[in-house]
């Protein structure tokens, strides 16, 4: 046992409950131990006593037991509220004056302590080791060695419950003071601690400062459930002034979000708004829509960020079509604008300007509601970020503008380049790391809708590097931009990493029915699968999918869907499925403008030509799907773009080996594995070698 943790041998093992017959079986060992002279038939009724109250668990049964066969109970009709709370009490009753104290102080501890604190809190260190002895034979504590030294607990929660419903009030307030002088006088001062005893003490006036200060000390080490409960202990001291209280009610909502309780954070914010002026209610209520957007209420999320941005002057467009019509008018005028700014402090910039920016960050937040509605507001933005001159705006501004212009076809790409020089010349050096981040992400979707994976990974991993924070809105990026980066790494051919990373990617999609890149992470799998040449895998789990997805698919959830279920058919070879699928879904993404990205057109056109020359059930339309497989390779050689280049080449390989030109045929499958090559996609290489060897086969 001496040895290092490191060279140690750890098996973690998974206890299930007793069943029924197990906890009897437990049960009549203990109590025949115990009352060796009972008959069977006591027994069995004592033991049947003991598993109906055990709940299957085994320290419970042992307790159980040993109580009865104490003698207070030993009648199967004699009954009792709470049979193990009579249980660990009458263990307690003969202790000793000082293992009692002990045992009382550390059952008010809000956490483990150290034997040393509980030494100096008890008064009694001549007798603190035989008291712990004492105690731990008795299953009443129990402590370990750590790094922090002998960290003491309670044997079991219940022992906590029953000590603190019978420990007296003044009796529990003079050990809460000892408990709080220990840790206040301590070289390692635990604030957090300190204040929390102090306020279980009856001290609220002496807690409210520690807890302060405990709350600093959490915000700068990052520890934001510590920051958490050091800023409710300081609100239910109730010590402070109302204008204090709000501030610091803000502080609480804000530490809420940060450890990912966004919904406990909303409520928090809105009883703020209903004390604060109402200068300050528009803010509060904004924050809380945010975070009710964000966690899984979006309708009244929504309502509520559309409240507070009224007095703004800041509207959402009512309907898709109006959105398209403002953001076309607003990017016309911040085009005739240009993106010139002077640089400005935020504290010189006026306190309204600076709040009507922040608003327009709230509304363009990742959502999985309303995306084009609030997505239009992205050259107000821009346009109000520039003229303020304040430059972490401005670059969360050209975040946006970048993501929009991925989704315009060539006249986006000469925006981004623009963007992109804009924000490396006068912005990225000046701004904080996870706005860095939140740009390089932006350029990483860019590069893949431009078919660029080699950029777009390395767009990525400077995003991971520069995400260092453990908040909510960081973590939220940092998801992001894995997904960009899987996409990239799927591309590029990296399936070995990536089918590690698989059963990570499938729990995030099962787990986030809601998040607008479940489907995504679904597409992926099934694609990896079927290079693996595992169709049964991926329908499988395509399928449990669809059953899990209750809601309507945004546009990108339906264009990744349809992607999996395509590939997927074209696999199998089921021509019925993949046209009646591609038919029906056509139109609706063309509607909703996800074929604005060039990769999906050129994913889309490529199934469109597959489709086209999977096995006709007549001569004279295998010569018109020909033609039509044809033109798609056409339109793919306009896109001027090395994905589109290799869906053609395909589709021109598999028409020659229709028309029987096998030259023809192995000469466009050449060009495919050339372009792989030299591209590094080895997805294509390996789909092309597969599609060579089925028409060198006569397939």
């Amino acid at each position: 046992w001496t040895r290092s943790s490191s060279q140690a041998e750890l098996v973690r093992l998974r206890l299930r409950p007793l069943d029924e017959a197990e906890a009897h079986t437990l049960a009549r060992i203990s109590l025949q131990e115990a009352l060796p002279e009972q008959k069977d038939d006591s027994l069995g009724r004592l033991a049947r006593r003991v598993v109906e109250q055990a709940g299957g668990n085994p320290y419970l049964v042992r307790e159980y037991a040993t109580f009865l066969a104490a003698g207070p109970l030993q009648s199967p009709e004699a009954k009792t509220p709470n049979l193990l709370a009579d249980a660990l009490w009458l263990r307690t009753e003969d202790l000793p004056a000082s293992a009692r104290m002990l045992l009382e102080l550390v059952a008010l501890t809000s956490r483990p302590a150290t034997v040393e604190a509980l030494m100096r809190a008890s008064g009694t260190p001549a007798e603190i080791r035989s008291a712990l002895r004492l105690l731990e034979h008795r299953r009443l504590i129990r402590y370990r060695f750590s790094e922090h030294g002998f960290p003491v607990d309670t044997y079991h929660d219940r022992v906590r419950e029953t000590l603190l419903t019978r420990i007296s009030a003044d009796r529990a307030r003079q050990h809460h003071q000892r408990l709080a002088d220990v840790y206040l006088s301590a070289a390692g001062r635990d604030a957090e601690l300190a204040a929390a005893h102090l306020m279980a003490a009856g001290q609220p006036q002496q807690a409210y400062p520690l807890a302060l200060e405990a709350a600093e000390r959490a915000k700068q080490t990052l520890a934001f459930e510590h920051r958490v409960h050091s800023l409710k202990l300081a609100l239910d001291c109730d010590v402070a002034g109302e204008r204090k209280r709000i501030a610091l009610m803000q502080q609480y909502a804000d530490a809420l979000a940060r450890a990912g309780q966004g919904r406990e954070a909303a409520e928090v914010y809105l009883q703020a708004a209903e004390a604060a002026d109402p200068a300050e209610q528009h803010e509060l209520r904004r924050m809380a829509g945010v975070h009710l957007t964000e966690f899984g209420e979006p309708i009244r999320g929504m309502q509520l960020l559309e409240q507070s941005l009224r007095p703004l002057g800041i509207t959402i467009p009512a309907s898709p079509r109006t959105a398209l019509l403002r953001a076309l008018w607003h990017g016309f005028r911040l085009q005739r604008r240009g993106t010139g700014f002077t640089a400005c402090e935020p504290s010189a910039i006026p306190p309204r300007e600076r709040e009507k920016l922040r608003a327009y960050h709230s509304v363009l937040r990742p959502y999985p509601t309303r995306v084009l509605e609030r997505l239009s507001l992205t050259p107000e933005f821009a346009a109000a970020a520039l003229d303020a001159g304040e430059r972490e705006s401005i670059g969360i501004a050209l975040c946006w503008l970048i993501a929009g212009a991925t989704w315009q076809g060539r006249r986006g790409e000469k925006q981004i380049v623009r963007y992109v020089e804009l924000a490396e010349s006068r912005v990225l050096p000046h701004i904080t790391p996870s706005t860095r981040a939140m740009f390089r992400t932006a350029q990483s979707l860019a590069a893949l809708n431009n078919c660029q994976w080699q950029e777009s990974d390395r767009y990525t991993d400077e995003a991971l590097r520069l995400c260092t924070s453990q908040s909510r809105p960081v973590q939220a990026l940092i998801s992001e931009a894995r997904m960009y980066s899987v996409w990239a790494k799927y591309y590029l051919g990296h399936l070995p990493e990536l089918s590690e990373t698989i059963p990570r990617l499938i729990f995030r999609a099962e787990n986030n029915a809601r998040d607008t890149s479940g489907y995504f992470h679904i597409s992926i799998c099934n694609a990896i699968w079927l290079v693996a040449d595992q169709p049964d895998v991926a329908r499988d789990h395509l399928e449990r999918a669809a059953g899990d997805w209750q809601h309507e698919l945004a546009s990108l959830d339906l264009a990744h869907e349809t992607v999996a279920r395509l590939n997927l058919a074209l696999y199998v070879g089921d021509r019925a499925a993949a046209e009646t699928l591609l038919t029906s879904r056509w139109k609706p993404l063309r509607r909703s403008g996800v074929f604005r990205s060039r990769l999906f057109r050129v994913v889309f056109r490529g199934f469109r030509g597959s489709i086209h020359l999977m096995p006709p059930s007549s001569e004279r339309i295998a010569s018109r799907t020909i033609r039509r497989a044809l033109r798609e390779a056409r339109k793919l050689d306009a896109e001027g773009n090395p994905l589109a280049d290799i869906q053609a080449a395909m589709l021109r390989a598999q028409c020659a080996h229709q028309t029987g030109d096998s030259a023809g045929a192995i000469t466009s499958l050449e060009a495919v594995a050339t372009l792989c090559d030299r591209l590094h996609m080895q997805v294509y290489a390996a789909v092309a070698q597969r599609v060579q060897g089925r028409l060198l086969g006569g397939v």
